[in-house]
């Protein structure tokens, strides 16, 4: 049996409303609704099989296993401790 990846989309949602712990800033900064966040990260959370935010009146709070899982599906510009390096084609990446 093969392992299937998290979707992408979810991943996405899950690391924007990590970082802002919020749902509605998550939204904003992806140009989608509140409600689609809310959805993909309900489905991630479905996927994984655990819980990764705890909703509590108009706030958040990640639970531990999504403080362990978020450096591993974070972009490398927003791990602390990243640094630019250089490619072949001369461009930089983070790492």
């Amino acid at each position: 049996m093969t392992a299937r990846l998290p979707s992408l989309n979810g991943l996405r949602a899950f690391e924007a409303a990590a970082r802002h712990l919020s749902f509605t800033q998550a939204a904003s900064e992806l140009n989608v609704t509140q409600t689609a966040i809310s959805h993909q990260i309900k489905r991630l959370e479905e996927e994984l099989g655990v819980r990764l935010f705890i909703r509590q009146n108009r706030s958040l709070t990640l639970t531990p296993q999504a403080q362990e899982y978020l450096p591993a599906s974070a972009p490398p510009s927003t791990i602390s401790g990243s640094r630019p390096i250089a490619c072949c084609a001369g461009t930089t990446t983070m790492c």
